[in-house]
């Protein structure tokens, strides 16, 4: 064999073994890509400045915008949910359950509050899931958002965490308006949260609370600026999941 003959086929022979190497990434027209399990999920840390109606719904899909600029969100953590859990339809009480353990520790950090002052503040939480098309793509994650109200919409949240430092400010204490929506207590308001008050254990019940409210707000209004007071029930679903406290608010301030 000549010594053209030997480069030639040895040419060949290394061509054959670069095609095999890169074979990988040549998929045929019918091949489905992998799985990706957080398929078009967001990143922790990104704000969103979304609507009310955005943080009522299953999904969203917002762009990230800047957390030094206005912003009504902020994505504290991005979990993957086993696939015994259900993702589709309506959440079950497997998804539910999944979503307080993997988003609670991530919800408290951010926030800044204990669960007692939780109660006391503006601050509320958020999860989502995948879409469709995410779902199809392989995605199974969940997402855990902080958020505020503000009378019937969002309000923008701190450019930095915990909102929450120590005391209660009136930025961040949640006061009622005369038609009973939340906002911060910087804002106008008729009704400003004064302490929680614990429920004995037993059956869920809307009468017994208010029976209970009626005797025991009383001790946790401030009695020389509160001329009224009202209470925030304990709601079935949080009832079901071991809530226990009433929220009582007084008018003087």
């Amino acid at each position: 064999m000549s010594s053209h003959t030997t480069r030639s086929t040895w040419s060949v022979i290394a061509t054959a073994i670069a095609l095999l190497l890169s074979a990988p990434s040549i998929l045929p027209a019918n091949a489905a890509p992998a799985d990706d399990p957080l398929a078009g999920a967001a990143a922790v840390g990104e704000c969103r400045a979304y609507t009310i109606k955005d943080f009522e719904s299953a999904h969203e899909s917002s762009a990230a915008v800047d957390c030094a600029g206005p912003h009504t969100a902020l994505v504290v953590a991005v979990k993957i949910v086993p696939k015994r859990v259900k993702l589709s339809g309506a959440p079950s009480a497997g998804l539910q359950r999944f979503v307080t353990k993997a988003c609670n520790d991530a919800w408290g950090n951010a926030i800044g509050a204990g669960h007692k002052q939780g109660h006391l503040v503006v601050y509320t939480r958020s999860w989502f899931t995948p879409t469709k098309s995410q779902l199809a793509a392989g995605a199974r994650w969940v997402r855990c958002d902080v958020n505020a109200y503000d009378d019937k919409q969002l309000g923008n949240l701190p450019p930095v965490t915990p909102f929450v430092d120590g005391g209660i400010d009136a930025g961040d204490r949640r006061c009622l308006t005369g038609k009973l929506n939340v906002v911060p207590c910087t804002a106008s308001h008729q009704w400003i949260s004064r302490g929680i008050v614990k429920m004995p254990d037993g059956r869920y019940s809307v009468a017994r609370q208010d029976a209970f409210a009626k005797r025991r707000c009383p001790s946790a209004i401030q009695k020389r600026v509160d001329k009224r007071f009202l209470w925030w029930r304990v709601s079935e679903s949080s009832w079901r999941s071991g809530e226990r406290h009433i929220t009582c608010y007084g008018n003087g301030g």
